[in-house]
């Protein structure tokens, strides 16, 4: 992709998304960040399956339950409430999809504590109490299944179900953490393999959890080794020397600021090419991150990068507020004018977002002065028609509900005056 396809493609999608960015940039995230972040959501919102609160993808049930999972990690680590993730109060909500998760392994069993940690809902709740059942799993040299990556992953979740930094479980898996980092800063997956981008992230953010310090010795070696690993284009490869990919650029990012340092500054950032920008040349029209160049975008590499361009490391221990970001559609234009006397035809044309989900014109709803007339008006997915005689004789405020097919409506009110 050449330089002048790229920023063009990259002002393309920042348009879609500038009313989210706007309201992000209010809260002190830079600007191409934010528009990066709003862009990834609306991808995640177009997934959403309202029926189930599940996120749909072509794969397993246990990869949709991860999905879900890191998806929960990415919306409420960016403010929002996976319990508003709902079309309505009678459907499931994400978080309604978080707290039925069964895990039927170890990574599976962490992975759950910390979303359901995330989503507001108890991990030692319901028919299982998670946290329990990871304590038994410690095996006797302090690891979770015998690899450093589990380990990491088992630190986090204790910290994000509660467990004090002093608690005995919690320091064996930490001593065993610290013992397997290789001498030349980072850790590798297993003894003796090269120490890798992903596992090193991973284990940063558990010392970090579990209450070190960005000065403590193996997080500033773990820090060079990540400076060393970064590749020329800014992105972080899996192992030093190989290609950048999208996933382990992101993870990167998240342990970055984990150490409280900032992703699109010195050092991780060299003139335009960072980690965050890297990833934004990922980003499809439509919101998603392809993990490398030729291969389809996923939920799972979206939610990650959603994490990155956010800035809120593991583990998110509270729910996001109750808030959801405006991913409703939008209108665009209306024939007449609000205030204006109507011709024989009112007109309204709406769209939404690129990413979205496209306005669901079976129930969109226009009332005049109360009164539903809906049944008089053609409606597609992009505008909407009515007679004017169909509104009265006199002056009509109109209020139309503009729902998309996830479920995010907007209301517009507005009036119109009598016929010339």
């Amino acid at each position: 992709m050449s330089c002048a396809t790229e920023a063009r493609a990259l002002a393309r999608r920042r348009r879609s998304a500038v009313g989210l960015a706007a309201g992000l940039v209010a809260l002190g995230m830079p600007g191409s960040a934010a528009a990066s972040l709003g862009e990834a959501l609306d991808y995640l919102a177009a997934r959403h399956d309202p029926r189930t609160g599940e996120f749909s993808e072509p794969g397993s049930a246990a990869q949709k339950s991860a999905n879900s999972a890191w998806a929960a990690l990415a919306i409420s680590a960016t403010g929002e409430s996976p319990a508003t993730w709902r079309r309505d109060r009678q459907t499931a909500s994400l978080a309604d999809a978080i707290a039925r998760q069964r895990p039927g392994n170890l990574g599976a069993l962490e992975r759950t504590i910390v979303a359901r940690a995330a989503v507001g809902a108890d991990p030692r709740g319901g028919r299982r109490d998670l946290v329990a059942e990871l304590v038994i799993a410690q095996t006797a040299d302090g690891t979770f299944g015998g690899t450093t990556l589990l380990t990491a992953w088992g630190v986090i979740a204790l910290r994000s179900a509660g467990v004090a930094p002093e608690d005995q479980t919690l320091g064996r898996a930490v001593a065993a953490l610290r013992s397997r980092r290789s001498p030349r800063g980072g850790w590798p997956a297993v003894p003796g393999a090269r120490a890798d981008v992903p596992t090193t992230a991973t284990a940063i953010q558990a010392l970090i959890a579990a209450g070190a310090t960005p000065e403590d010795p193996d997080l500033a070696a773990a820090r060079q080794m990540l400076v060393g690993a970064q590749r020329r284009d800014g992105g972080f490869p899996p192992l030093a020397l190989r290609a950048s990919t999208a996933i382990d650029t992101a993870w990167a990012a998240v342990a970055i600021r984990a150490l409280g340092e900032d992703p699109a500054a010195a050092p991780w950032t060299r003139g335009r090419r960072g980690p965050l920008r890297f990833l934004e040349t990922r980003q499809t029209p439509d919101g998603a991150i392809a993990d490398q160049v030729g291969r389809a975008p996923s939920v799972f590499v979206t939610a990650v990068g959603a994490l990155a361009f956010g800035d809120t490391p593991l583990p998110v221990a509270q729910p996001g507020r109750a808030v959801r970001r405006d991913r409703a559609p939008r209108v665009v234009a209306r024939t007449p004018a609000a205030g204006r006397p109507r011709g024989a035809l009112v007109t309204v044309r709406y769209r939404d977002a690129p990413s979205g989900t496209g306005v669901d014109a079976g129930r969109v709803r226009l009332r005049a002065d109360g009164v539903d007339v809906t049944r008089f008006a053609r409606i597609s997915g992009f505008s909407l028609q009515i007679p004017g005689a169909a509104l009265g004789s006199g002056a009509a405020r109109l209020e139309l509900a503009l729902p998309d097919r996830a479920g995010n409506t907007r209301v517009e009110s507005w009036w119109v005056g009598p016929p010339r």
